[in-house]
């Protein structure tokens, strides 16, 4: 069975091994330990009771285009992780040796890992669901209601106001019309009964 991905604590016996910080700690007291060992380390913690074989152990830690003696470095690795944990080939209480195929973690391995990375992918996609609407609903601007009313009304009072106001010119421009037209035809009779009155007085 193998330990969920999850883990970024993973504790065996007495020691634990932090995954993100890539430390292996023994009652609370780092100890030193090299990379590729470590490394090695989280592959068989992942996986215990399963085989890890000495192909994936290469494809991982040493890359294809790397050019090194692997079956040395591979066993010098391990060498330096049995004893930092304190184990042996011969009477093995973690790491178990399988010859010519790889290792097997025999030990019981237990994981923790923060609350916020522990979900799963259906809880995710749930709270994506809900939480969508939502956030659009807070950004969007709130509905007044009566508004389109309101602004009916207001465009109906400028209408009847313009109407109301070209009423009023035309009333006002009309009386001025009238005032002059009669203004003008009173002069012009005056004038007239002003010139009838000379003539007259030329002719006696």
């Amino acid at each position: 069975m193998s330990t969920s991905a999850f883990w970024r604590i993973l504790r065996f016996g007495s020691f634990e091994a932090n995954v993100q910080a890539g430390e292996l700690r023994k009652q609370g007291l780092k100890i030193k330990l090299q990379d590729q060992p470590f490394q090695i380390l989280i592959m068989l913690l992942e996986r215990p009771g399963e085989v890890v074989t000495r192909q994936e152990i290469h494809r991982k830690l040493w890359p294809a285009d790397t050019f090194v003696d692997f079956d040395h470095g591979l066993n010098n690795a391990v060498n330096r992780l049995r004893d930092a944990l304190g184990d042996s080939a011969e009477k093995p209480r973690f790491i178990e040796t399988l010859p010519k195929k790889g290792y097997r973690f025999i030990g019981d391995v237990t994981g923790q890992a923060p609350l916020e990375e522990v979900v799963s992918p259906s809880t995710t996609i749930e709270q994506v669901i809900e939480t969508g609407p939502i956030e659009q609903k807070s950004a969007a601007k709130p509905y007044v209601p009566g508004t389109t009313l309101i602004f009916s009304f207001a465009l109906a009072i400028a209408v009847i106001g313009y109407l109301g106001w070209r009423q009023i010119r035309d009333d006002v421009s009309r009386k001025i019309t009238q005032c002059w037209r009669s203004y003008r035809s009173k002069t012009s009779v005056a004038t007239q009964t002003k010139a009838t009155s000379a003539m007259a007085l030329r002719s006696k």
